[in-house]
């Protein structure tokens, strides 16, 4: 069992088969924690957490943290910034995104959390 995020409100598991002595592995597959219950995670987004296009990735910039922040004027939560950093036109990787708005990360000097919030500095 593994996260399927960097995100630790992220709810989401997979399951894979690790060894099977006798034959071929399992399908692995993707759930949601819920209540001390999984449901199945039917619309989850195996290239996203396989890491397709990872050859289109770029560098995530301080003009780029400074735009989805908006100078400075907008505080968000972690998953909403991570969000902003992975669509069009920045379109980081998932992993990317989260390490950059890491407080012990690169821009993690110019990163301040109050109340849950994300601002920029």
């Amino acid at each position: 069992m593994q996260a399927a995020s960097d995100d630790p409100e992220d709810q989401r598991v997979v399951w894979t088969c690790c060894k099977n002595n006798d034959g071929e592995l399992g399908p692995r597959s993707a759930w949601v924690r819920s209540n001390g219950l999984f449901a199945s995670a039917a619309d989850f987004d195996w290239d996203s957490f396989d890491g397709a296009g990872q050859s289109d990735r770029r560098t995530i910039t301080e003009a780029d943290m400074e735009v989805i922040f908006d100078n400075g004027a907008t505080r968000l939560k972690r998953a909403d910034a991570a969000k902003k950093l992975q669509a069009e036109p920045i379109n980081a990787s998932h992993g990317a995104a989260y390490a950059a708005l890491k407080r012990d990360g690169r821009y993690g000097d110019r990163l301040t959390e109050t109340g849950g919030l994300l601002s920029w500095k």
